[in-house]
């Protein structure tokens, strides 16, 4: 079970890793269910090695994550400029919700480098007022028999203003892989504004592809349902 707080931040003591440089390495088979604050200045690099079990907590940072061999990643919180690279049956998940965003833009890029390479990313995004934000995904499927799903799901409220692209690449190479991609926005005023760009780009026949959005405000009948019940 993970802990409300995290516990254990990155750093030149911490006996489950070491840093080299502005790289930090996490020795194969770590195992770590607690959360690992990653709160660090400048952009630096991780090693993920062979057999290891993280959960992250990003607090806004730019990095490259390498993702070993069956390792599996469990990242939250609010990324800022993120390259996360996964080795052959790695896996990555992303689950947060983005409420008064610090920054006014994200980007996000997964590179699915070897077989069997999964990653599962999942945001849901609340604006209101005058609050902007641009988010970017970019997934590339280079190997047989990868897997991507990105679910996206907003509410907009008064001036939120929401611009959202996810492009999804699969590779030639990429043979028997699988991409899903879904997105989903509420606007529940008039002022409120999406843009919303998910695309495919299929280089290969022997996949398995889907995408959609769907941009609209709550229905009456369901808003007042809703606010009977004092929400």
């Amino acid at each position: 079970m993970l802990l409300d707080k995290p516990i254990i931040s990155l750093g030149l003591d911490q006996p489950w890793g070491y840093w080299e440089g502005h790289i930090f390495h996490i020795p194969p088979k770590t195992q770590i269910d607690a959360l690992i604050k990653i709160n660090v200045k400048g952009p630096f690099e991780i090693h993920v090695d062979a057999g290891c079990h993280l959960n992250i907590l990003d607090t806004g940072n730019e990095f490259i994550c390498h993702v070993g061999q069956k390792s599996c990643i469990y990242h939250f919180g609010t990324v800022k400029k993120a390259h996360f690279i996964l080795d052959a049956y790695a896996t990555l998940v992303h689950k947060n919700i983005i409420q008064y965003p610090k920054w006014e833009s994200s980007e996000v890029h997964v590179e699915l480098s070897q077989e069997e390479a999964r990653v599962d990313w999942g945001i849901g995004i609340s604006l209101q007022k005058k609050e902007h934000y641009r988010k970017e995904i970019k997934i590339e499927h280079f190997a047989p028999k990868t897997h991507s799903e990105c679910r996206i799901k907003s509410i907009i409220q008064d001036h939120g203003d929401l611009d959202f692209t996810c492009d999804v690449f699969v590779y030639e190479s990429a043979t028997q892989s699988t991409a899903h991609q879904k997105n989903l926005n509420h606007v529940l005023s008039a002022q409120g504004h999406v843009t919303a760009l998910p695309r495919l780009h299929i280089f290969n026949k022997a996949v398995e592809a889907s995408h959609g959005t769907a941009t609209q405000p709550i229905p009456e009948e369901a808003l007042f349902y809703l606010q009977t019940r004092g929400l």
